[in-house]
């Protein structure tokens, strides 16, 4: 997922405690899941080329110093277990879709195209993720 998409991710992700709470919860949401998911986007420098998410058993990989986690090709990597990794595009659908568009404009700083454009990179870079984790 290119670095300019994650920002819309990242924005989006810290939305999802945010919005309906019986609907998140409806699809998969739990503070557990909201918590590693925000954990997970903070620990992304801002000035990345690329992020790479790996499906993974261990918790959300964190760098403790950001810039260590930077490869030289300017691509952050981040292991993120099986379940959560499967329910992350859902749970951005849907806080995308209980926001609605103006709403996330005024959340987020981006527009509709932008945004769906976003969630269209993560999911793919989700599927790519859950393939090669087997």
């Amino acid at each position: 997922m290119v670095g300019p998409d994650f920002e819309i991710i990242r924005q989006l992700t810290r939305q999802m405690g945010d919005v309906n709470r019986a609907a998140m919860v409806g699809h998969g949401w739990t503070r557990e899941i909201d918590t590693l998911l925000y954990e997970l986007v903070r620990s992304i420098p801002r000035e990345v080329a690329r992020v790479r998410i790996v499906a993974g058993d261990r918790k959300a990989d964190r760098a403790e110093v950001p810039e260590q986690a930077l490869r030289a090709d300017g691509e952050v990597v981040r292991y993120v277990r099986r379940p959560v990794l499967e329910l992350w595009p859902v749970l951005l659908a849907a806080t995308w879709e209980l926001l609605g568009g103006k709403e996330a404009r005024y959340r987020t700083g981006y527009d509709a195209d932008e945004i769906t454009a976003a969630l269209a990179s993560v999911t793919e870079a989700v599927r790519e993720a859950l393939r090669g984790s087997g």
